[in-house]
C-alpha cells in the first residue's frame, strides 16, 4: 500500500510539472514571419526616408519638364506623390512578404526571423533603420557628385545621344 502511494504521488507530481511547462509558442506562417522581418527591420520608415530623401530630386525633375512648373507646383505634385506613398504601403508591404518568399526560401526566411528574433538580431535590425536613414541622403550626395556628371560628361560626347536629346 505504501508503495502504490508513492506511485500515486510521482505520477501526481508529474503530472503537476508537465502542466506547469510553458507552452511550446505556436509555429508562425511564413507570412507572419517575412512581415516580423519586416517589422524588426522597419520598412515602412526606410520607404519614408528613401523618399523624403529623392523628394528634392523628384521636384527638380518636375520643374525641368515644364516651364509652367512653378516651385509651388512642383512642391504640390511632390505632396501628392507623398500621400499616394502612403496610401500604397500596405500594398507594398504585400508585395514584400511575396517577393521575400519567391527569392528566399523557407529555410532561409526561417534562419532570418530566428536571427531577428534573437536579442542580437534584434539590435542589428533596429541599427540597420538608423543606418540606412543615415546613407540613403549620403547615397544620393555620392551619385550627385560622381555618377551623375559621369554620365552627363558620356551623354554629351555621344553624337547620337545629343541629336536626340537637344531641343
Amino acid at each position: 500500500m505504501k508503495g502504490k502511494a508513492v506511485r500515486q504521488m510521482f505520477r501526481s507530481m508529474a503530472v503537476l510539472f508537465v502542466l506547469a511547462l510553458p507552452l511550446p509558442a505556436t509555429a508562425q506562417s511564413l507570412d507572419e514571419k517575412v512581415r516580423y522581418i519586416l517589422e524588426i527591420s522597419d520598412t515602412e520608415r526606410v520607404i519614408d526616408a528613401a523618399f523624403e530623401g529623392f523628394r528634392p530630386m523628384m521636384i527638380n525633375q518636375l520643374r525641368k519638364m515644364s516651364n509652367k512648373i512653378t516651385p509651388e507646383i512642383a512642391d504640390h505634385l511632390a505632396n501628392i506623390a507623398a500621400d499616394e506613398m502612403q496610401q500604397v504601403k500596405p500594398e507594398f508591404v504585400t508585395f514584400a512578404v511575396d517577393l521575400y518568399k519567391k527569392e528566399w526560401s523557407e529555410e532561409e526566411i526561417g534562419a532570418l526571423y530566428d536571427f531577428y528574433k534573437s536579442p542580437i538580431g534584434a539590435r542589428i535590425g533596429r541599427k540597420m533603420v538608423k543606418f540606412t536613414e543615415i546613407m540613403l541622403p549620403q547615397v544620393q550626395s555620392f551619385m550627385t557628385k560622381h555618377y551623375v556628371p559621369r554620365v552627363q560628361a558620356r551623354i554629351s560626347r555621344d553624337e547620337r545621344l545629343r541629336n536626340a536629346l537637344s531641343p
